[in-house]
């Protein structure tokens, strides 16, 4: 929930404002100000705090931009996210609730002073009807983080009462979303029935080893070595390397295929049926993914993924990330580019859907290699949306 601010967030306040510090991406600042010291820097409203079942999960509160009373009305946003609530849309929630306060305090202007890096804060204030209005070359010396010694350059941002805002759903008619690791858990799922079929063989390493030969036996059908064949044929192909890889030789053909058919079989998260049937009150939506049309009606039978459509590789004779996959899935919907969104775990796929003209959206799946392999754990760029996963996505898209 958001609240307002109280006496007693000043330990979750001046903390969380301390993991902004550490970036080296938030403020010029290089000490810790006190609470009487942070609090006489801002106004008395609106202070507003995100709360979660962990405690305080962020922040939003506003300074005077000037002591002149011509400037009564314009204010500088503070806004911060704890360090375990990032990327879970705390700080648009935080700053939408903002904007409205602020409206009843007699401000008519927000402005915001951004670093150019901060990618995330850059696209949250743009998701909240601010304008970029100007940039303030090399205005200061990092004292700390990074670019600790070299002159930064600040962006910056504001937003009058009376703009409207066109929120970033506003023209989009279909969600196109990637499916392996995105909505279902590929290497838990293939783990477990390996080491159910396969006793003393590690079923971890045995999904990761499959799974990394799956770009390259793609990237020779993208490169025109071969034509295209459907991801069943070479998942099957990539088993057979991988059981000669762990030296298994007592599997027969029968159960070869039952194996293969594992993909076919694979759990889905738990946000994601729930978040899938939010957004199709509102979107159409659609796999755009690399499995084969039979793989994704059988995934979405299995799990109970309300699909509309199925698009993607086999629909599109191509695979992602080459433009045909993206574009021809809009086309197939008769729709632009720019009336479709890829929602997507991975900031590689949504570059690529993004260089095509769709709108993006991006939620980390910790779990999908596991934290430790630190792959797409947090947004890698402006996405239109980031969220922390696609129940909260469908928060953020009204729905």
């Amino acid at each position: 929930m958001i609240r307002a601010m109280n006496e007693g967030d000043a330990g979750d306040v001046l903390q969380i404002y301390a993991e902004g510090m550490a970036t080296g991406h938030a403020t010029f600042e290089q000490a810790i100000p006190s609470w009487n010291e942070w609090s006489r820097s801002r106004l008395p409203k609106p202070r507003l705090v995100a709360e979660d079942e962990g405690g305080v999960a962020g922040f939003a509160a506003l300074s005077p931009a000037s002591s002149r009373p011509v400037y009564r009305g314009v204010a500088e946003v503070s806004l911060y996210v704890a360090e375990r609530a990032r990327g879970c849309g705390w700080g648009r929630r935080l700053l939408e609730a903002l904007v409205e306060a602020a409206s009843g305090e007699g401000l008519w202007t927000l402005q915001a002073g951004i670093f150019p890096e901060n990618r995330a804060s850059l696209a949250i204030h743009a998701a909240c009807g601010f304008k970029v209005v100007g940039r303030r070359e090399r205005i200061g010396r990092m004292g700390h983080g990074p670019m600790a010694g070299r002159w930064r350059d600040v962006v910056w941002m504001a937003r009058r009462g009376e703009d409207t805002v066109v929120s970033a759903y506003d023209g989009v008619d279909a969600l196109f979303f990637d499916v392996f690791g995105t909505l279902v858990d590929w290497r838990g799922s293939i783990a477990r029935e390996v080491e159910a079929m396969l006793p003393g063989v590690d079923g971890d390493m045995f999904a990761r080893a499959w799974r990394g030969r799956y770009q390259p036996a793609m990237e020779r059908v993208r490169s025109g070595g071969r034509g295209f064949v459907r991801l069943d044929v070479l998942h099957k192909e990539n088993l057979l390397e991988t059981l000669e890889q762990f030296e298994v030789e007592s599997l027969d053909n029968e159960k070869i295929n039952h194996l293969n058919r594992v993909w076919h079989r694979l759990d889905a998260w738990p946000d994601t049926v729930e978040g899938l049937q939010r957004l199709k009150n509102r979107f159409i939506i659609a796999p755009c993914s690399n499995g084969n049309i039979a793989l994704m009606t059988n995934l979405a039978k299995r799990n109970g993924m309300p699909f509309d459509v199925i698009l993607g590789a086999e629909p599109t004779q191509s695979y992602k990330p080459m433009p045909q996959t993206y574009l021809g899935s809009a086309g197939l919907l008769d729709l632009p580019p720019g009336r479709c969104m890829m929602v997507a775990a991975h900031n590689s796929d949504l570059a690529a859907a993004r260089e095509c003209g769709l709108k993006t959206a991006f939620f980390p799946r910790a779990d999908e290699h596991g934290a430790e392999a630190g792959l797409d754990l947090e947004a890698g760029e402006a996405w239109t949306f980031t969220a922390g996963d696609l129940v909260d996505l469908a928060s953020q898209m009204g729905c």
